[in-house]
């Protein structure tokens, strides 16, 4: 579920989308208000779907990552700061697991790398030399050792192979799990 909108995956691998449109979110090739009824907008072959603050993402069978919607912060990850209403091919294989955040999104790669694109505004990428700028193009922020992710609206959670967690991002209401309420610009443990 994204801030307004819903996105669902079905058994024949078909994403159906509805709600809140202003960006294009829903992948239907408009910017229509809203839809209060599901239709399909990704034809076949998604494996796993993250619904942001304005856009949404698919992680395809085949590895390959596509995004839409929103993109002022650079958050689908094209190099662009345009908004998209048609899913575009952001990541073209090795894709594991994918979220979206408020501004920012998420990747682990098969090989267990960590990657972030978006707003870094609270340090949500772990992207520490960015300093509060935004990326345009998913950047990788670990190496290796990735298992899953998970996006808030300005912080980043890391689930590693091991079982341990990471995060990074605003931490002002403690939100990281680190015991501080300072915010970090890198993942910490």
């Amino acid at each position: 579920m994204g801030a307004r909108h819903s996105l669902v995956l079905k058994k024949d691998e078909g994403v159906w989308a509805a709600g809140d449109n202003l960006f294009g979110q829903l992948g239907d090739g408009s910017t229509k208000s809203s839809t209060n009824l599901f239709m399909k907008v990704f034809p076949r072959g998604a494996k796993a779907l993250a619904a942001g603050g304005g856009h949404s993402i698919v992680l395809n069978q085949d590895g390959s990552v596509w995004a839409v919607g929103r993109n002022k912060f650079g958050q689908l990850g094209d190099g662009s700061d345009t908004d998209k209403q048609t899913f575009v091919c952001v990541v073209s294989a090795g894709g594991k697991a994918v979220s979206a955040g408020g501004q920012h999104s998420l990747l682990v790669k098969r090989d267990g790398s960590v990657w972030s694109t978006g707003s870094n505004m609270s340090g949500q990428l772990g992207q520490e030399d960015l300093d509060g700028k935004n990326s345009y193009f998913f950047a990788i922020v670990i190496d290796s050792g990735g298992e899953n992710v998970a996006a808030g609206f300005y912080y980043s959670m890391l689930l590693k192979q091991d079982s341990s967690v990471w995060a990074t991002g605003m931490n002002e209401k403690g939100q990281l799990g680190d015991g501080s309420t300072e915010s970090k610009h890198s993942f910490v443990q």
